[in-house]
């Protein structure tokens, strides 16, 4: 089973270029469950998710993604959500507003050999930077929600929270980075990638897949979205590297 994760950067910063750049990284991860951040609705009738299954499904020979969008809790200039891609049927979908300003995080369950897989995607809070406590009371909410269901769960997302900070620290109470179990350490960077211009001071790694140690080990886990345009070494798929990683059931 292969699980990928990647914020979007919404539609700005040369979207219709970009496009086609996250259509192949995404084809290229073969990823069942895809978790998707700053999802943008404004790209006409369909949402962005929509638009990158479509175009997923098209190229693939594998099963078709099915599409799961959860908006922000309120208008915000940006019009966006969160959305799942999945390969595997949903049992259930849900999702829930965190504390403080506008974010949200969704799950689905799925069947996947036999078992019943919780599967969350989530996009905290990115301010303020230095003071965790939106961030964390916002991280209590999601793993107090994905604790409460009894099944193995993989989550997903962009945290805006860095390795050793209170956030990252809370989810791994109860649940493990695959990059870290493959590698040791958290990558050295997943923000921002060179489509930034000009680049901030800056980086950080702030995207995750989690995943509960108890029901699964971790295979492989790397970066995806790593490489640019051939004609142009500034245009990537994102703002943000993505991750995807290969996992058994235990």
């Amino acid at each position: 089973m292969k699980i990928a994760t990647l914020n979007l950067r919404h539609h700005s910063d040369r979207w219709e270029e970009r496009f086609p750049l996250v259509v192949d990284t995404l084809l290229k991860s073969n990823a069942d469950l895809i978790g998707l951040q700053e999802v943008s609705i404004k790209v006409g009738p369909k949402n962005q998710a929509q638009l990158i299954a479509e175009a997923v499904n098209a190229l693939s020979n594998y099963p078709p993604y099915q599409v799961y969008f959860t908006p922000t809790r309120e208008a915000t200039k940006d019009q966006e959500g969160i959305a799942i891609l999945s390969r595997l049927p949903a049992e259930s979908f849900e999702s829930i507003a965190l504390p403080g300003p506008w974010r949200v995080a969704q799950r689905i369950t799925v069947r996947q050999e036999g078992r019943l897989l919780c599967f969350a995607n989530t996009h905290l809070h990115h301010e303020p930077w230095r003071d965790e406590s939106i961030r964390l009371q916002q991280a209590i909410a999601l793993m107090d929600w994905i604790n409460a269901q009894s099944n193995a769960c993989v989550i997903s997302g962009d945290f805006n929270a860095e390795p050793d900070s209170a956030t990252i620290v809370q989810i791994k109470q109860s649940h493990r980075s695959a990059y870290e179990s493959v590698h040791g350490s958290e990558p050295d960077l997943t923000y921002p990638t060179p489509l930034v211009v000009p680049a901030p001071a800056h980086t950080n790694t702030i995207d995750y897949l989690f995943y509960s140690p108890d029901a699964f080990q971790v295979i492989a886990c790397e970066k995806i979205g790593t490489q640019s345009a051939p004609h142009d070494p500034t245009l990537y798929p994102s703002d943000h590297y993505g991750l995807c990683s290969e996992m058994v059931w235990c």
